[in-house]
């Protein structure tokens, strides 16, 4: 199953001081975004509008930087954190 998700953005060459809301499929985002507004609690009600039940992810260090958080349903959201804690811990090396 494709891990289904939302990210978070804010200082992206596009969209400079804005905060951008955009569906992620895997690895790929979606080319029109959800949501582009002037905070990070407008782009977290333009989540939750959308998909209410979604859990919060926060960003890792190996992330872009204009990245500030990810949001998936509870079993992705599960996944990702597992997924992080084996880059750190070395363990997919």
């Amino acid at each position: 199953m494709t891990p289904h998700f939302f990210v978070i953005t804010h200082g992206t060459k596009d969209y400079g001081d804005k905060f951008v809301v955009r569906e992620h499929r895997g690895t790929v985002p979606e080319l029109e975004p959800l949501a582009v507004v002037d905070s990070l609690e407008e782009a977290r009600g333009a989540i939750e509008e959308y998909s209410p039940s979604l859990c919060r992810v926060d960003r890792c260090e190996w992330d872009d930087s204009v990245i500030v958080e990810s949001w998936a349903s509870a079993e992705d959201a599960e996944t990702m954190r597992a997924l992080e804690h084996a880059l750190e811990t070395g363990a997919f090396v």
